[in-house]
């Protein structure tokens, strides 16, 4: 029953955290961490704090909530949630300059992206492994990866998305010395 309350909270932080990041950060700061009393509340509330912080701009090398959604969502059906768990987790990696551990988080999260009918997610999955590629100087294998992050971009109508993916082509066409698709 203390779980229904907090988990009321943990939802409403997730819902707006895209459009109102500040007040999803004061709602998700809100929650009595201690009233959570089962592993699937603790987890949900792991991965809404970790998402509300992506959406805040708040960078974490410290993977405290990512690893406790990670080891729940890791081995059930809920796709949705675990590819989010593992991408903010590949993010909390990538942060902490732990670019191996980063890309196979973010592997993981795209194992389950078949599942899941979601293009922004899957959008945001490719342009981080691309991210990973292109610092490790592997940047065919980045601009596969930005080009499936832009055309994931089209499909759910994001035009900035879409501009930025645009840019990160255009910067690893010229490292490859594309020059025509630069």
């Amino acid at each position: 029953v203390r779980d229904d309350a907090q988990l009321r909270i943990v939802d409403e932080a997730c819902k707006i955290a895209p459009t109102d990041s500040e007040e999803a950060l004061r709602l998700i700061r809100s929650v009595d961490r201690g009233a959570l009393r089962s592993d699937e509340a603790l987890a949900r509330y792991a991965l809404a704090y970790s998402e509300v912080c992506y959406y805040v701009g708040i960078a974490s090398d410290n993977d405290s909530l990512t690893r406790i959604a990670v080891n729940y969502y890791d081995d059930r059906k809920e796709y949705e949630e675990r590819v989010r768990a593992f991408y903010y987790h590949g993010l909390v990696k990538h942060t902490a300059n732990q670019l191996p551990e980063a890309m196979l988080a973010y592997m993981e999260a795209e194992s389950s992206l078949s599942e899941v009918d979601n293009p922004y997610l899957e959008g945001i999955v490719h342009r981080a492994k691309g991210d990973i590629y292109g610092e490790g100087c592997l940047y065919s294998n980045a601009f596969d990866e930005y080009l499936r992050s832009k055309t994931c971009f089209e499909r759910a109508h994001m035009p900035e998305h879409v501009a930025y993916a645009n840019y990160d082509l255009g910067r690893f066409a010229l490292a490859q010395r594309n020059y025509e698709d630069a």
